[in-house]
């Protein structure tokens, strides 16, 4: 065991990489297993503030359960509302004229005690801080006052700067008091340039500008997720299409000749139409024309849609569409967005669509499919906006679309029968050469409200004629 390579090691911790267990158990074992397995155990270090944080500030205050050699660690200082509502409660250890300062400033102490040992041990083990590659910040719903905020940056930023080697950031449930908290806590990353993968969920942010620093700051960046992103005001955004132009570049900014290009993008934002427009605007300094993996969510904003595809979609192999986009409203062809501009796109999965009596979503999904070649492209302005000429239609083009996925939510009531027929048209389309490397077609019915009988999905099937002969097509119901 002692004479095993290094190499061979690394290998057969890695099927263990998520048993925490197991990898302290392999610390135990000798030096080459202990450097192996110290890799995973301190990969991911979460920066979370916790309930317990706060309580049990208060609870070992009471108790009196710290040593002393904590309580003239002054690193960080925070009051809530709570603690000073609930000073008289808890006896003080020190005299009445020093009820006002010290005692606050011990309970804050008390609060970030987990926070500032992990600074402790950091600082002590410079190996262990190379370690880390995954760091997770964020649950400040505990932070309501302004003096939380700043105790919680500044500890943040003591541990972010002994952190050399981060290459995946997660803000998680964090409201954002001001664009200067987010500047604060970019600057403190050291390895900011080599940050690989950014992802927001469920943050506030003041608003629709605000968020652009925070992505023009990683020009190392190639995959972000932004779920759940919402914002205060709209202030910085315009139903045109345009972002305001009052945004202010990074210490870490670079124009897009010096970044790496986005490979995977995942947007989850309501409304989705503010992040779209931030994307295309002058003052995004993210590079999409090498985008290969696409998901949107809520989409309701279809031409913001057809601009942002202009722009990312010349390499997108990947692309996922989910949300109300497919209303009665958008049924004529120039409303509707299409696979002109994702030429190498390969799989397309597509949620959302609604079946009803009145209404079959072939009619709309079918203009999506029937791809026409502009005779003049569409181009970008100076200011990278995108501008519309007009195009003349020619024989579509070929794709390379290899699989299509649709979820359909079929509506039916009792007395009122589905359309069957309508499907057809689709299947004409999808058969046509254009599509020729096209392997397989697959729907899923959500039949929650679809009544006791449901869909037939044998009749759906029989609906494509042309596909169930080359066996391309499946339906599932559910």
């Amino acid at each position: 065991m002692l004479h095993t390579p290094q190499e061979l090691v690394d290998h057969i911790l890695n099927f263990a990489r998520e048993d925490l267990p197991t990898l302290r158990s392999s610390r135990l074992v000798c030096r080459s297993w202990n450097i192996s397995a110290r890799v995973h155990t301190c990969r991911r270090l979460d920066l979370q503030v916790r309930e317990q944080d706060v309580l049990n500030g208060l609870h070992n205050f009471n108790g009196g359960t710290l040593p002393c050699a904590h309580l003239n660690d002054v690193s960080s200082t925070v009051i809530t509302e709570q603690t000073v509502a609930n000073t008289d409660l808890f006896p003080s250890p020190t005299s009445g004229s020093h009820k006002s300062g010290q005692h606050k400033a011990l309970l804050t102490r008390l609060t970030f005690k987990r926070l500032q040992s992990l600074f402790d041990i950091l600082q002590c083990s410079l190996d262990m801080a190379h370690c880390v590659r995954e760091v997770v910040v964020g649950n400040t719903i505990h932070l309501e006052q302004s003096e939380q905020w700043k105790a919680y940056a500044e500890l943040l930023t003591n541990i972010l700067s002994s952190l050399p080697r981060v290459s995946s950031l997660y803000l998680h449930h964090i409201y954002f008091p001001s664009p200067a908290f987010a500047k604060f806590l970019l600057e403190a990353l050291p390895s900011a340039v080599e940050l690989e993968r950014l992802e927001l969920l469920d943050c506030l942010m003041p608003q629709v500008d605000d968020i652009l620093p925070l992505l023009n700051h990683f020009p190392g960046m190639t995959s972000l997720r932004l779920s759940n992103v919402r914002f205060k005001e709209f202030q910085g955004y315009n139903h045109n299409g345009l972002p305001a132009s009052n945004c202010q570049n990074t210490p870490l900014h670079c124009e897009r000749q010096f970044r790496r290009s986005l490979l995977k993008l995942s947007i989850d934002a309501l409304p989705l139409s503010p992040i779209l427009c931030c994307f295309i605007s002058r003052h995004c300094r993210i590079d999409l024309t090498k985008l290969r993996s696409l998901t949107l969510s809520n989409v309701s904003d279809i031409p913001n849609l057809r601009c942002f595809l202009q722009v990312a979609g010349g390499n997108l192999e990947d692309l996922q569409i989910t949300g109300p986009c497919y209303s009665s409203r958008y049924v004529d062809q120039q409303a509707m967005f299409n696979l002109s501009h994702t030429p190498r796109l390969k799989t397309l999965r597509i949620f959302g669509p609604k079946w009803m009596a009145s209404i079959c979503p072939s009619e709309k999904l079918q203009h999506i499919f029937k791809l026409s070649q502009p005779a003049e492209s569409s181009k970008l302005s100076s200011t990278n906006y995108v501008t519309s000429s007009s195009a003349a239609l020619s024989p579509p083009p070929p794709t390379s679309l290899e699989s299509l996925h649709i979820g359909i939510a079929a509506f039916k009531r009792d007395g009122q029968d589905l359309d069957y027929s309508k499907w057809s048209a689709l299947d004409e389309v999808l058969s046509g050469p254009a599509f020729a490397s096209l392997a397989l077609v697959n729907m899923e019915i959500d039949m929650t409200l679809s009544g006791k009988r449901g869909v037939d999905a044998a009749k759906v099937v029989a609906s494509f004629p042309r596909l169930r002969k080359a066996k391309k097509i499946y339906v599932a119901c559910s």
